[in-house]
């Protein structure tokens, strides 16, 4: 069963991007669109959508999982490690249309497959977070001017 999940941060940004993309590139035509219109930074954000797609995922109901980008799942490092964690024990694959050496990784023979991809993990993570609170910083600059 594939899922593809589509986050935006804002109830002002269009999905369609994100879902044109991904089923051009992975050639989807049939699958279960999960959409969520919240911040995924906010430590108190609820993600209702989210939350019911890992209860899938743990009941053996999503064997693909496609994502425009990991910073949809997750922008904190150690959540998206958690997230994904979740999905190589209940054999969920995951794809990625921005990080396309996902792919290339799963291709590699074991454990070189799981070094790399925990490395490349770590990097993503950092770069996200990073990028996040960068963000975050100049609107809250913009707000105090």
């Amino acid at each position: 069963m594939k899922h593809l999940f589509i986050r935006t941060s804002t109830t002002e940004q269009e999905p369609t991007l994100q879902i044109n993309d991904c089923c051009r590139a992975f050639n989807l035509s049939t699958y279960t669109l999960i959409q969520e219109k919240d911040s995924a930074y906010k430590e108190t954000a609820k993600r209702v959508e989210f939350e019911k797609l890992k209860k899938k995922i743990a009941n053996g109901k999503v064997s693909e999982l496609y994502v425009w980008d990991l910073d949809r799942l997750f922008r904190n490092r150690k959540k998206l490690i958690e997230f994904l964690s979740l999905c190589k024990i209940f054999n969920t694959k995951v794809f990625s249309y921005n990080q396309q050496w996902i792919q290339a990784i799963q291709k590699l023979q074991p454990p070189f497959n799981e070094i790399m991809f925990d490395f490349m993990l770590s990097i993503m993570g950092w770069l996200s977070e990073d990028e996040s609170l960068k963000k975050s910083n100049r609107v809250k600059l913009a707000i105090k001017k």
